[in-house]
């Protein structure tokens, strides 16, 4: 599932194919993606909605309200789901390579985590990034812009004996909830002008398109 501004969305930039990317997972039910479906299937926001506000610290203190920050120039919103997580790693990999380009955009960048604070701090290091990053381990922002879903039993299980990491203790949520990874871009107005939204966690949204629907 994907959206975007129509113009140009469905085209592929020599930039685009030589970005460093996971190919994503082939998968034949939700469950293979650890949404128990039971629980509700998140939807994401659709382009055009109004982004809700929140205030919120990152994980180095500083305070980030989205509606201030969109004073000076659209905020680009990405959600990401554990630093146990390969496909994680490598975007926020490459994305903190190219956060230069969006700030150049005159666009804020902030990463949005379930993760407690000190565990987004050694997703930060892993990574060798210095992305803005807000832990949301109570999931407010998360559940405000759609993509949060509540982890079956069998995910937890495989995370856990393949990582080493229970999602509920990571997230200090005694229930294992996880964002779908979307990116939204949000306009000075507050109007979503962008959404990257699919449910497959391997397929994320390129820094190069990100970058053409910057204003």
């Amino acid at each position: 599932m994907f959206q975007a501004c129509s113009t140009g969305s469905e085209e592929k930039s020599n930039e685009q194919e030589t970005e460093n990317v996971l190919t994503p997972p082939v998968i034949t039910n939700l469950a293979d993606l650890g949404i128990d479906e039971s629980a509700g299937v998140p939807t994401g926001l659709q382009i055009g909605a109004k982004a809700p506000g929140f205030a919120a610290r990152d994980t180095q203190g500083t305070p980030f309200d989205l509606y201030s920050v969109l004073l000076d120039g659209p905020v680009v919103l990405v959600f990401y789901r554990g630093k146990w997580c390969n496909y994680c790693n490598q975007y926020l990999s490459n994305l903190g390579d190219s956060a230069k380009y969006i700030l150049e955009k005159g666009a804020t960048l902030v990463v949005v985590t379930p993760e407690l604070k000190d565990n987004a701090l050694e997703m930060a290091e892993k990574t060798k990034t210095s992305l803005r990053v807000i832990s949301d381990p109570g999931n407010n922002i998360m559940d405000v812009f759609k993509v949060t879903f509540k982890v079956t039993d069998q995910y937890v299980e495989d995370i856990e004996k393949k990582h080493g990491v229970n999602i509920a203790l990571n997230n200090g949520n005694p229930v294992p909830r996880l964002p779908v990874p979307a990116t939204y871009i949000i306009g000075n107005q507050g109007d979503i002008t962008y959404v990257h939204f699919d449910l497959n966690y391997g397929k994320r949204a390129f820094v190069s398109e990100i970058l053409r629907f910057l204003p």
